[in-house]
């Protein structure tokens, strides 16, 4: 079949608009609408911490399975330009795996330093247990020999288990590495200070080391942040048998802790659930605290974001007392980091169940005093589909225009590393209904056998058509012909009885077209 169209019939078959952004929806010139997944082995590769270098290229440090060696994941580290394709010249086609041991080795956080550098922590396994590790890179992706041993810098900080999650840059080029330490019988709070070149900072604490006991259980940290006066937060969860209870520790530059803040630098948050938890920690231009995690209530897991004063007691002026609860999807809903926009409005980045696909990454912006902002998304909420399977997101960070990336693991056929860019402006304000609003048309898989799954999204109750056409402009299909409520949609289209070849799926609402290509390669 001859599939040249003539001029005139492929510009009324084949269209684009010029659509102004919206908030919390897909971007579609980043990547396949918005999405790259991107397998660095046969097996599990997950992103875990992203940031945004000040060229726009885009840092994502997670793990990858060796081969298919059960156990054995090295530290992974991807670069990749601000249109998502890998950066060529960074590492080998864009991607950096390094072995700390022949176990499972991860990163979970990554920074870009002042000069370029970039810094990724996490643990390694030392043959017997886990061990806090960071890692320096040059800019190129080599490892950088000026810091610790050949770009490393492995060591304990209790006696066994130690799992180091978040890294952060003190503004005089020291290193802090966050997370929980077993301490022989349960784990506490856990901190470390390098120095610039690596080496444990002898002015911190004890040897470069802090560990935090909050109550007689297992006491989780997660996060930390660094004050302008040089003063360090930490946030986790802290159980002593019963309910686990959100915890924020404050500490002096020297790693004491801040008898000024809460009760001898110590704060506690009990929502009233099964199980509360601080993840992220952040600290807003005012000064005040904001902590992002999660609350279970009965069976059902909710985003939950906190504000405090300086001087660790709740803002009443933010949600109930200083806590906001979110039902995010219609069930485990897992808030893993937040980010603080210039406007005072606040990002909540996680994943959960959503009505229609199941898990996606999931992503809420705030008001400053905790309320949804219904600019964002679907009334503050947006899911991200990435794919057909469960995705799962894990960190989120604000470019330097607004749009907000983030990275997760995306599952099929295997675990892939997946990131994804969202439409977000920092006024928070939406164009007018029926002018320049966007549906965002995903069409997966494309090309496709016999089927394709068709996904939109509907910021307002709109009467929606949705249709299939051949390069003639002859329908094939109607997939919708009805009202809808605001929300996310996926239909299916069948490519039973058609021929191979090119076709348009065409959606309009509200006085908005948008239409994308697919491509059929074989019918039933």
């Amino acid at each position: 079949m001859d599939f040249r169209i003539p001029s005139s019939v492929l510009a009324v078959s084949l269209f684009s608009l010029s659509l102004q952004a919206q908030s919390g929806f897909p971007d579609p010139t980043f990547g396949n609408n918005g999405v790259v997944i991107s397998s660095t082995s046969v097996g599990y590769d997950s992103g875990y911490s992203i940031a945004v270098q000040p060229d726009g290229k885009i840092l994502v440090s997670g793990e990858s399975q060796n081969g298919t060696v059960e156990g054995d994941y090295n530290i992974l580290l991807l670069r990749y330009n601000p249109d998502g394709s890998l950066d060529t010249g960074f590492g080998s086609g864009g991607i950096v795996i390094r072995p700390v041991s022949t176990y499972w080795d991860l990163s979970g956080s990554v920074l870009v330093q002042p000069d370029g550098k970039i810094v990724v922590g996490g643990n390694g396994w030392t043959g017997a247990t886990f061990d806090f590790v960071a890692l320096r890179y040059n800019a190129d992706g080599t490892p950088d020999n000026s810091f610790g041993s050949g770009g490393m810098a492995f060591f304990p900080v209790g006696p066994s288990q130690d799992n180091a999650w978040d890294c952060a840059l003190q503004t005089d080029g020291k290193i802090l590495l966050t997370g929980p330490v077993h301490n022989g019988a349960n784990y506490d709070f856990g901190l470390a200070r390098l120095n610039p070149d690596g080496s444990l900072d002898a002015g911190f604490g004890s040897g470069g080391k802090v560990v935090t006991p909050f109550g007689p259980g297992d006491d989780f940290s997660w996060s930390s942040a660094v004050q302008s006066d040089g003063k360090i937060l930490t946030t986790g969860r802290s159980s002593g048998g019963g309910p686990s209870v959100v915890a924020l520790a404050r500490y002096y530059p020297n790693g004491t802790l801040d008898d000024t803040f809460g009760s001898g630098g110590k704060v506690t948050t009990s929502i009233g659930g099964v199980a509360d938890r601080g993840r992220i920690v952040l600290v807003q231009a005012d000064g005040k605290i904001v902590v992002g995690g999660q609350s279970t209530i009965g069976a059902s897991d909710d985003f939950l974001v906190l504000r405090y004063n300086a001087d660790g007691s709740p803002d009443p002026s933010f949600g109930a007392n200083g806590v906001v609860t979110t039902p995010v999807g219609t069930g485990e809903d897992v808030l893993w980091d937040l980010i603080l926009q210039p406007n005072g409005k606040i990002i909540a980045a996680g994943y959960g169940i959503s009505p229609i696909s199941g898990y996606d990454f999931a992503l809420v912006r705030y008001n400053a005093n905790g309320s949804l902002d219904p600019t964002f998304g679907v009334n503050g909420i947006s899911f991200m589909p990435v794919s057909i399977g469960s995705d799962f997101g894990i960190s989120a960070a604000l470019q330097s225009d607004g749009k907000i990336v983030m990275t997760g693991a995306s599952v099929g056929a295997s675990y892939d590393v997946a990131v994804a860019r969202l439409q977000n402006t920092l006024t928070g304000v939406h164009s007018p209904q029926g002018e320049g609003q966007a549906f965002f048309l995903n069409c997966y898989p494309n090309p496709f056998d016999e089927s394709t799954q068709i996904s939109f999204q509907i910021p307002h109750s709109e009467w929606v058509t949705l249709a299939v056409y051949d390069l003639w402009g002859r329908q094939v299909a109607s997939l919708a012909d009805e009202r809808l409520a605001p929300g996310f949609y996926e239909k299916s289209f069948e490519g039973e009885g058609l021929a191979p070849g090119m076709y348009v799926v065409r959606l309009r609402a509200g006085g908005v077209e948008e239409s994308k290509k697919i491509i059929l390669v074989s019918s039933p």
